[in-house]
């Protein structure tokens, strides 16, 4: 009786050992996969005290790949992955020597580089052809500095296996340790936030 105790004790310790080692194995075919294609756009808006101004990149079509895991979460969170990499050098407005202060602002020089990367999003959208409200959580790393947000979008199916994104954000310089611009011996000042609104074209490809 003792031996047959002592292995099953010991069967059990393997048991949950193994499980230990190899838990519960994400699911990773429960996935929805989506591949960013052409016609995107981001957009910054703000203000100075005597006018406003708008920068843009349009056509932004980097075939980056945005995953959305269905796989059970410990949060009401389902997890995400994915970047988008714009080329801060690439905004442009119809004023070229404000659009260049504004690269300065975001060093561009030595941080060439807007990133948005995806985190989590509260639901996997039931892609309709009516927009569907979600929301989520991102990061945006600009001249060097990465911040977290929770952001709200809508989904919106286009045609089959074909979304749109749309999002928005207000942010502030200082977010990322930069100094909203002045000129003209602070004549001209910008105001500290901006307010960002992306929005995406991509196929489903899973």
């Amino acid at each position: 009786m003792f031996y047959k105790r002592t292995y099953t004790c010991f069967g059990l310790l393997i048991a949950m050992a193994l499980t230990s080692i190899f838990g519960v194995k994400k699911d990773v075919s429960a996935t929805t996969r989506m591949v960013v294609t052409q016609g995107g756009l981001l957009k910054v808006t703000g203000s100075t005290n005597i006018s406003n101004f708008c920068y843009s990149i349009s056509n932004y079509n980097n075939p980056d790949t945005i995953t959305i895991y269905r796989y059970n979460s410990k949060n009401d969170m389902l997890p995400m992955n994915g970047s988008l990499n714009f080329n801060v050098n690439s905004f442009s407005s119809d004023n070229n020597f404000m659009t260049n202060e504004f690269r300065k602002t975001l060093k561009s020089l030595q941080y060439p580089t807007l990133t948005v990367s995806f985190l989590s999003i509260n639901k996997v959208p039931e892609l309709k052809p009516e927009p569907e409200n979600v929301s989520g959580w991102i990061t945006v790393t600009v001249a060097g500095v990465t911040k977290k947000y929770l952001v709200n979008y809508t989904f919106t199916s286009i045609n089959a296996g074909m979304i749109k994104i749309d999002g928005a954000k207000t942010l502030s310089f200082s977010d990322f340790n930069l100094e909203a611009p002045k000129k003209f011996g602070g004549m001209i000042r910008t105001k500290e936030t901006l307010d960002i609104a992306f929005q995406l074209y991509l196929k489903i490809i899973n």
